[in-house]
């Protein structure tokens, strides 16, 4: 059977997405179940003509029979293409976050990639959601459980963070964006200045200039320059280093398909501090963090002040993360259960 793998953009982005299927395509490989993978070049999921004519020459020219994993930001934007191949090909959409679900822009464009991404999803053969939030989402919109499979990411080892003796060190690994939230985390430290902290944001503050600059000024509003750090995209050793350095993880989304940053914060046994947005419950290990209702900032800064102000807490809450990183699926598994999803093409 000739398998292939579609993905949308430049596949080295730090995003959950990208990094999932980097994994996976890597695993599937050394399992025997290589598929050749194809970069979609273009800015989706509104890829320019050009960009769009070439991923859809591409699905055409791909041989009768394949199996095909169509990464779902490609989804909508190649829904007409997706439709008319879909009696020669066995189709397979890779769902990380529904298109409509973006926070930050406008509820006309959402709708239109929504209906889009419904008629490349009806379809496709078979659907592989990475999380059971994901997965009941598509149900309720009318796709049959049967034909979805849920693979949520796994997990790299990790050494355990070893955290600071100074201070609290907070990390926020996300890409600054509206649906991620960092907005919401400068207010609700911005009421927690009497308490002994410093924040690091690391993610790309290129996606959405506008936003990043308005959570720098914020943070300058706020006078929380010197404690709240923007420090861009990292990787490899730098990311590494920063979360060797950290005492708590947070994330304080209005939305996520999964949340794979609450597992590499588990893996490196640093309790969470998130916002229960999407499946971010369904990722967080019992015990190990704590939760408030997506958008709320009292509730946020609540359990911020909690974990800052409560030392015996804070043990409870790290050594339950301590715990829980030794049961955390790896990459090999749910590759194994990838694969099986693909199997079952017909």
């Amino acid at each position: 059977m000739t398998g292939h793998f579609l993905s949308a953009g430049d596949p080295e982005q730090l995003t959950g997405g990208h990094i999932y299927n980097r994994r996976i395509l890597s695993a599937l490989a050394a399992q025997g179940w290589p598929l050749q993978h194809h970069v979609l070049p273009g800015d989706y999921p509104e890829p320019a003509a050009g960009d769009h004519a070439a991923a859809c020459d591409r699905l055409a020219a791909l041989p009768d029979d394949s199996v095909v994993v169509i990464d779902g930001l490609a989804l909508g934007a190649l829904a007409e293409a997706i439709v008319a191949h879909s009696t020669w090909l066995r189709l397979v959409a890779l769902v990380h976050l529904p298109l409509g679900a973006e926070v930050g822009t406008a509820a006309t464009q959402l709708r239109e990639r929504a209906a889009r991404e419904a008629r490349a999803l009806a379809a496709c053969r078979r659907i592989i959601a990475n999380s059971e939030h994901t997965r009941d989402g598509l149900v309720r919109r009318g796709l049959a459980p049967t034909a979805i499979d849920v693979v949520p990411p796994g997990t790299e080892p990790a050494p355990l963070a070893r955290g600071a003796d100074d201070t609290t060190r907070l990390i926020c690994v996300a890409t600054v964006t509206p649906r991620k939230g960092q907005d919401l985390l400068v207010d609700a430290l911005a009421g927690l200045v009497g308490l002994s902290w410093h924040c690091r944001l690391v993610g790309s503050v290129d996606r959405d200039p506008a936003f990043a600059a308005r959570v720098r000024e914020r943070i300058d509003q706020a006078g929380l320059a010197d404690r709240i750090s923007l420090v861009g995209e990292c990787a490899g050793a730098a990311l590494e280093a920063c979360w060797h350095e950290a005492d708590l993880a947070v994330l304080p989304s209005h939305y996520e398909g999964y949340g794979m940053v609450i597992t590499e914060a588990i893996a490196r046994g640093l309790p969470v501090v998130a916002t229960a947005g999407g499946a971010v419950g369904e990722a967080l290990p019992p015990a190990t963090g704590l939760l408030s209702a997506p958008g709320d900032r009292a509730a946020l800064e609540v359990n911020l002040g909690e974990f800052l102000g409560n030392a015996e807490l804070r043990g409870t809450l790290a050594e339950m993360a301590r715990r829980a990183r030794r049961g955390l699926p790896t990459w090999d598994e749910r590759a194994r259960q990838f694969a099986h999803a693909l199997e079952r093409t017909g």
